[in-house]
This record gives C-alpha cells, structure tokens and sequence, in this order.
C-alpha cells in the first residue's frame, strides 16, 4: 500500500479482482475547485495562455470605465484559479510589444 496515494481499492475477499477505469480518491480531490452547496465541481474556464493581454468581451472597455474592475473583481481581472475576462482593460497585464 502506498501511503502517498489519493487512490484506493477494495479488498478481495473471494474469487478474483476486476479493475475500472474510475477512480476512487479516498481524499477531497482539488477541494479549492468543489462547492459544497452545489455538491459540484467548478467548470474551468478554457485555457489562456497568460502571456496573452486580451479582453474576452468588446464591452471590457465600457464596463472598466463603469467600475466593474473592482466592483467585479474576479470576473474582470480574474482570481487564483479565474482567469479574467477583461484584463486588459482593468489594466491587469500589459501588450508585449511586437
């Protein structure tokens, strides 16, 4: 046994073991991605290569001038595990030059 693993099997008992493709993790698995009161996983975001400054929206421009940067932080510039929808505009990363 392997006290490292997250993984775990039953015991056999009689006869022979048959093995799935479904895991059994015996610890929460990623617990900063599960909602509790769901009883769900978040959906990550696609990925985005964080090298790229983009806005994800044409009306990033608009809803940073409005306040959303702040008042609505982790969508618009995006949190530890978000990435944000309109970084540009809130300023969050800057354009490499090309």
């Amino acid at each position: 046994m392997d006290p490292a693993s997250t993984h775990e099997g039953c015991p056999v008992l009689v006869g022979s073991k048959w093995t799935t493709t479904t895991w059994i993790h015996t610890k929460p698995f990623r617990p900063e991605e599960y909602n509790p009161s769901s009883n769900k996983y978040r959906v990550n975001p696609p990925f985005q290569d964080p090298g790229f400054c983009t806005d994800g929206s044409d009306q990033c421009p608009k809803w940073a001038a409005a306040g959303e940067c702040e008042r609505n932080s982790v969508f618009m510039k995006g949190g530890p595990l978000v990435v944000g929808n309109c970084m540009k505009s809130c300023r969050v990363c800057t354009e490499c030059s090309t």
